[in-house]
């Protein structure tokens, strides 16, 4: 997808569906199939994996500021090693949105959000 320019992640997806393509094709390839049906299949791997990755870029896109759901996993990973390594791994894509946004992830990071308190800033005035 090329709709990603905040997280520099294109290039990862087009490498990724790139390869998803090749191991469609191959077998219809070599055994001289036709390969609509392997495209067919190939699109709908395509939109099912990265759909959801699809509407966070452009919803974000959209916003001048965080959504609350971004604030919150933000607000609990400055607070807790495990919720940063969660928020890591949908940063890195090692996991996609479904996982990332689980309503087991969400409640967890809002029991980290209220359990633990916000530190004072250094610079009072600063929007936190």
């Amino acid at each position: 997808m090329s709709i990603d320019p905040l997280w520099g992640v294109g290039c990862g997806f087009a490498f990724q569906t790139a390869e998803w393509l090749v191991d469609t094709l191959t077998p219809a390839l070599r055994q001289g199939r036709p390969i609509a049906p392997a495209l067919h299949s190939y699109a709908k791997r395509v939109s099912r994996e990265l759909n959801g990755h699809r509407f966070l870029i452009v919803d974000f896109a959209r916003r001048r500021g965080l959504n609350a759901i971004e604030r919150l996993n933000f607000s609990a990973a400055a607070k807790d090693a495990a919720a940063a390594r969660h928020l890591h791994a949908f940063g890195a894509r090692l996991i996609g949105p479904a996982r990332f946004l689980s309503p087991g992830a969400l409640l967890r990071a809002a029991w980290v959000d209220l359990r633990r308190p916000a530190a004072r800033s250094a610079q009072p005035d600063a929007p936190v």
